[in-house]
This record gives C-alpha cells, structure tokens and sequence, in this order.
C-alpha cells in the first residue's frame, strides 16, 4: 500500500521509531520528521562513509574477507551514487583509506596498475577491486577449489528422478550403485 503509516512504522527500529512517536498514524508527517532527523545529505555521506572507515585491513589469503570488504565498499559507491554524492568517494582520501584495507599481493598489483595507466579515480580502483573479487569467487568457487572438491567426493551423492519413482544413489567411497523405490510424492 502507498504511504501507509502502518507499513513504515513495522520497518523502523530505536532513535527513528521514536522519532515518529506520536505522530505514527500520519505518514506525511512521519516521513517530515524522518527527513529533518535523517534526510540531509551530509549526514547520509557521513553514514556512509563511516561504514568503509570501519573496515579493517585484510590478509593475504582471506579471500572471503576480501570479497566481504569490496561488497561494502561497492555498496557505499551505489548509494552515494543514487543520492548524486558519488563525487564524496572519488577523493584521494578516500581512495587511500581504502588502498590501506588491501592485502599485500593486490595491494602491489593496484600500484603497478596506477603507474602504467595513471589510473587515480574511485571508480577505476573499483572496476579493479571488483575483478579481483570476481577471480577470487572463480578461484574459490566449490567446483574448482581442490579442498572442496575433495570434501564433494567423499560425500554422498544423490540422484532423485523426481516425476518417476525410483532412486539411484551412488557413494563414491563404496562405488556401488543401489536403487529402491520410492513413492511419488513423498
């Protein structure tokens, strides 16, 4: 439903509930007040900004922290984006707070970048921290990760046919192959 009071007081939790304390049956004047407490675009920048600055350094190898970390930076960048503030995140400070959260190897690999093709915006260290990203999801993904796949062997593998009404399970440990009915449906 638009602007139903109901439905946006159930997503609001804390300072902004009681922000529309008293006014919670009036959406105009809940959203007026949520605007005045929350609305300004500098402290929306702020919001933002202040989650990359909370992120902490990564390792080599902790590919998931790494995936994790470029998430959040890319989320912060769409939503400045959408507000028409992206420009707060092409600083070279900014650039820099998050060139210190890389590890080592990309870290080195960012630097030889910038120096061959001058690359010193935010959004050329993005298009960067998302192909890194996307290597890693291919290099880790279970299919092709060495430990994963060892761990996909020596687990049970199941074969439903699911509109007919037998089964075949096989179980590379034993390398048989059985099968037994099976009642549709259940």
């Amino acid at each position: 439903m638009k602007d139903d009071p109901f439905t946006l007081k159930q997503c609001l939790t804390g300072e902004a509930l009681l922000t529309v304390k008293g006014v919670d049956n009036d959406f105009t004047e809940m959203m007026k007040r949520l605007d005045i407490k929350y609305g300004k675009p500098e402290k929306l920048a702020d919001a933002v900004l202040s989650e990359i600055k909370g992120l902490k350094p990564m390792f080599d190898g902790d590919y998931m922290s790494f995936i994790t970390t470029v998430d959040v930076v890319e989320r912060c960048w769409l939503d400045l984006k959408r507000m028409n503030m992206e420009l707060e995140m092409n600083t070279a400070t900014m650039i820099s707070q998050i060139e210190r959260l890389l590890p080592p190897l990309q870290k080195r690999v960012w630097a030889l970048r910038k120096q061959k093709y001058g690359s010193h915006t935010f959004p050329e260290l993005l298009n960067f921290l998302l192909e890194e990203k996307n290597a890693m999801e291919y290099i880790h993904s279970d299919l092709r990760d060495s430990s994963a796949s060892r761990t996909l062997l020596k687990s049970k593998v199941s074969q439903y046919n699911i509109g007919g009404r037998y089964s075949r399970r096989i179980s590379p440990s034993t390398s048989k192959a059985k099968s037994r009915n099976i009642e549709a449906g259940s």
